[in-house]
């Protein structure tokens, strides 16, 4: 090592490093992320001497145990010590990824992207430890090294092994366990995501937290693990972390790349290829298709950082309508994208979550899907599966694009500028194509009013479309084209395409004219609502307009939303509000159908109102309990509602805990219970 040190010091006493290193001292700040560390380019350290370089890839260890202590040494004019030197930017042939970390990147240097996952609270290691002797008062002071732990377990002077710690002269320093996993955009299997554990140190400590994309610097080491002979535990000693931009800032675009996407753009049937290319297996749907493309871009531009961008789908449908098929093809296009199951996943497990671990000591914060997924798209399957307690956790995700944790007196604030796309199947398992789809679905209507489009897939046969439909599938068997869908362009060059425009293209509404043709269409709908006595359209739905739009301009590559786009929005959306809000018997729009409410009742109340209004007189009038048959056998009596209107009143006043079973197997009105 000793040859060595004279290299160190010649280039930490170089004039502008000195000066780095004093100015370090100056403001060294013990509570600051790197607040103590002197940062260094490996290309600096290269070109003062290649040999001391490739001297930090194979003996890292070693070589920064002696740069501390010089860098150290240098700044101990201003009574500073312990300055920790951190190295950034390696060469990409040091490069690796979380998943292909192994054996062969023991002991050395590496750096590789990832996206942190979890972290603990900050724990206190002993870095050097003062001894006292029982007998003689003899004073030993021990220092920790890399590879071992303190153990005082020698013979004093004196003749006896008896020795107390002196904790208030030990010296100790913050560290930090975390766990990381592959970017998603860089896996090539979405559903097995490798994962590394991760030790920050000292100033490290709190710089990385979940849900963020960092560059990882450190050297990859190994630990016995507990209990078991000759298994050893993988995990990174950090030196270095970067933070990374996020979303599909990285995809790199060729020359010819530029050209080629820039030209697709102003073809004539540029929208029909690219709806023809999305899942061009499965038949129709380009609606559909046109939507999760969109929703893939991303809305219009918000110079309000209130005003959410990305676009919220549903799809709920009749089982086989192809929602899963679908929703696998949009993982292939997406520059980024997660996929779970709300059948499989809790609410923090889609959001964020603080738990105890005994693994890593105290409290871990955990990164759920919508938080690494973050300017990307989440995509939850089954999601009427998951109950009401976790569905309500993705209100704040929908809504503000972030996720909050209150807990073990922490707060802690995650971006999550997610778009979300939940599939689903009505709460029957088929719709019920006599009544309204929107009082079928098993979603909350808060939560619904979240998704700016909502999709309604009902198998319905017909002779010809049945042919038509089996004919496409049955290409898909025997690898014949379409003859009809002349072009489709693979789903690498699509993914290309939305990343260009992402990255180049953030289109706003500022024309007035074009403004003002949005506004003159919604509050129109809201005059129909007013004209036909049932509630006004909400005002979200204006607002998914104009998001709408504006992915509708970004599709063509442009930075401003004209006309064309808005109408285009207009189309799209009434299209969504036609499948749910249209009250199969009169075929006109109502808004109180996504409540299973029906119409409003001559005195302007709706049904909802008045069975709970009569519900809970019937409940008063049994304090004990009322059967399930006799309670809507009376509320259809007293209110003239019909069965199937009175039932799903009851199912969403069931599921929402407002009507309980007691014990005895009777009703009982929450609001009465005592």
């Amino acid at each position: 090592m000793s040859e060595w040190s004279k290299p160190i010091e010649d280039f930490l006493n170089e004039r502008m490093m000195k000066i780095r290193i004093e100015d370090v001292a100056a403001n060294y700040n013990t509570e600051k992320a790197l607040g103590k560390s002197l940062v260094i380019d490996y290309e600096e350290i290269a070109r003062f001497n290649p040999q001391l370089a490739d001297y930090f890839i194979k003996y890292p260890d070693e070589i920064f145990a002696c740069l501390n202590e010089t860098a150290s040494k240098i700044a101990s004019a201003a009574k500073k010590t312990a300055i920790n030197v951190r190295l950034r930017n390696l060469p990409k042939e040091y490069s690796t990824t979380v998943q292909q970390l192994g054996a062969i990147h023991l002991g050395i240097l590496t750096q590789f992207d990832c996206v942190v996952t979890l972290t603990s609270d900050r724990l206190a290691q002993m870095e050097q430890s003062t001894h006292t002797c029982v007998f003689c008062g003899k004073v030993v002071e021990r220092k920790k090294t890399k590879t071992s732990s303190i153990k005082m377990d020698e013979q004093c002077e004196c003749g006896h092994n008896s020795w107390v710690l002196n904790e208030n002269l030990c010296r100790f320093i913050d560290v930090q366990k975390a766990q990381c996993q592959e970017l998603v955009e860089k896996l090539s299997n979405p559903m097995q995501t490798p994962t590394m554990d991760l030790w920050f140190s000292d100033d490290l400590t709190n710089h990385a937290v979940p849900g963020e994309k960092v560059k990882i610097i450190g050297v990859l080491k190994t630990r016995p693990k507990e209990r078991e002979k000759n298994v050893f535990v993988r995990f990174v000693d950090v030196v270095g972390v970067e933070h990374l931009q996020q979303d599909v800032e990285d995809i790199t675009f060729t020359k010819e790349e530029v050209e080629e996407i820039e030209k697709f753009a102003k073809r004539e049937h540029r929208d029909d290829i690219l709806e023809d290319s999305f899942a061009p297996h499965i038949s129709g749907m380009g609606m559909q298709k046109k939507a999760l493309i969109l929703q893939q871009l991303g809305g219009t531009t918000a110079t309000n950082e209130f005003k959410r961008e990305q676009i919220n789908i549903l799809m709920i449908g009749d089982p086989g309508m192809a929602k899963s098929e679908l929703a696998r093809y949009n993982m292939l296009i997406a520059p980024k994208a997660i996929r779970t199951s709300g059948g499989g996943s809790s609410g923090v497990g889609l959001t964020a979550s603080m738990e105890r671990s005994n693994e890593f000591g105290g409290w871990v914060v955990k990164a759920g899907a919508a938080v690494l997924a973050n300017n990307g798209i989440v995509i939850v399957d089954e999601f009427d599966k998951m109950s009401d307690v976790d569905q309500g956790l993705m209100h704040e995700v929908m809504a503000d694009q972030q996720v909050s944790i209150a807990k073990a007196g922490k707060t802690l604030t995650f971006q999550a500028k997610t778009g979300v796309l939940a599939i689903c199947n009505p709460k029957f398992g088929r719709f019920d194509v006599t009544q309204p789809a929107g009082g079928q679905f098993n979603i909350s209507e808060a939560l619904r009013q979240r998704f700016d489009l909502i999709f309604v897939l009902i198998d319905k046969s017909t002779k010809e479309q049945d042919y038509e439909t089996t004919e496409h599938i049955s290409r898909a068997f025997t690898n014949e084209s379409d003859p009809i869908k002349t072009e489709i362009i693979s789903p690498e060059k699509m993914k290309k395409y939305i990343a260009y425009a992402k990255q180049n293209y953030k289109p706003v509404l500022k024309n007035s004219e074009v403004l003002e043709s949005a506004r003159e269409w919604f509050v129109g709908l809201r005059e129909k609502c007013k004209n036909a006595n049932i509630p006004p359209m909400p005002y979200r739905f204006f607002e998914s307009l104009v998001r709408l739009a504006g992915a509708f301009a970004r599709r063509r590559l442009s930075n401003v939303v004209e006309k064309g786009d808005v109408l285009n929005a207009q189309e799209l959306l009434k299209y969504s509000l036609d499948q749910y809000l249209i009250d199969p018997k009169t075929g006109n729009v109502d808004t109180t159908l996504d409540e299973g409410q029906g119409k409003l009742t001559k005195n302007g109340k709706s049904r909802t109102m008045v069975f709970h209004q009569a519900a809970q007189a019937i409940c008063k009038e049994h304090p004990n309990g009322i059967s399930e048959r006799d309670l809507k056998r009376q509320i259809m009596e007293q209110t003239g509602m019909e069965e199937q209107q009175c039932w799903d009143v009851y199912a969403f006043a069931r599921s929402q805990g407002i009507l309980k079973f007691l014990n005895n197997g009777l009703l009982v009105y929450k609001d009465n219970m005592r």
